[in-house]
């Protein structure tokens, strides 16, 4: 599958190949990537629930949060493993690597990306709020205004960073791929690279995305609910005191559901990896053509 990669494809023609190989393949590709899709399906359907609890005692202002934080983010951890896992088993169906240091460059790079995510949601709504205030006690603005500004402030910071990363779709890829690339070539040469083809990797991305969306909101409705009626009743627990109003195979039913929906995700995450992959050898077969 590897000298497929490498041909000079449009983005259309990329989410083609990734189909293709997805849908004529999938027998095979199910049989090694179960146990990493199973993994993370798992792992994730504790985060959603550790998160969701963690969410309410912040609100409720909990004295146990950082009990409730703890376990949190410890399946957090494990949620990024696994997601190592199941990328590393994904990529090596193209390329015959060992998985081990490919898992380990997936880990680093999944666990690098969650940082700077986390960073951005922290750092990015604070600079904001503190600009609108400047601007308010400054009384450079009304405070209706000095609002406004700080949500265009929000908002123009959130595309710059969205700029940034998108050529770390092609770097990073790459160092994943690559067993003799180094991490720091991901923010210096192979970038530039990415940065070069910014447009067509943005459109990839888009592509991507609007085909992934379709199936997630589908499988997203009858969650939805389920959360809703989790929320509102664990919410009526923490801060009113109700008592528990769901019946006793609710979370169970809940817990089953959510795995069962995770795992089915784990193969449109899986066509991601794969368009992912294509626009990598697209780019790098237009490179060598030149």
């Amino acid at each position: 599958m590897e000298n497929d990669i490498y041909k000079n494809r449009s983005i259309s023609a990329c989410i083609k190949a990734s189909f293709d190989v997805l849908t004529i393949n999938f027998a095979t590709i199910f049989k090694k990537t179960w146990l990493g899709s199973l993994a993370w399906a798992i792992c994730l359907t504790a985060l959603v629930f550790f998160f969701g609890k963690f969410a309410l005692t912040v609100t409720a202002n909990e004295p146990s949060v950082w009990a409730t934080a703890i376990p949190t983010l410890c399946v957090l951890l494990l949620s990024l493993t696994a997601s190592s896992y199941m990328t590393a088993n994904i990529v090596t169906l193209f390329f015959k690597h060992a998985l081990k240091p490919v898992f380990l460059r997936a880990f680093i790079t999944i666990i690098l990306l969650t940082v700077l995510s986390l960073a951005a949601l922290i750092l990015v709504p604070e600079v904001s709020k503190g600009f609108a205030q400047l601007l308010s006690t400054g009384k450079l603005l009304s405070p209706i205004q000095a609002v406004i500004a700080g949500f265009v402030l929000f908002g123009l910071i959130i595309l710059a960073i969205l700029a940034f990363m998108l050529p770390l779709g092609y770097s990073l890829t790459h160092y994943i791929c690559t067993p003799k690339a180094k991490l720091i070539q991901a923010f210096g040469k192979d970038y530039k690279v990415g940065l070069h083809h910014w447009g067509f990797l943005f459109i990839g991305q888009i592509l991507t995305i609007f085909c992934a969306i379709i199936p997630l909101t589908i499988l997203a409705l009858p969650l939805s609910i389920l959360f809703m009626a989790y929320g509102y009743n664990l919410w009526g627990m923490l801060t009113l005191a109700d008592p528990d109003g769901l019946p006793a195979y609710f979370i169970p039913m809940m817990i089953a559901f959510v795995g069962i929906i995770c795992f089915i995700a784990s193969y449109i995450f899986t066509f991601g990896v794969f368009t992912n992959i294509y626009v990598y050898g697209s780019i790098n077969q237009q490179i060598n053509s030149k």
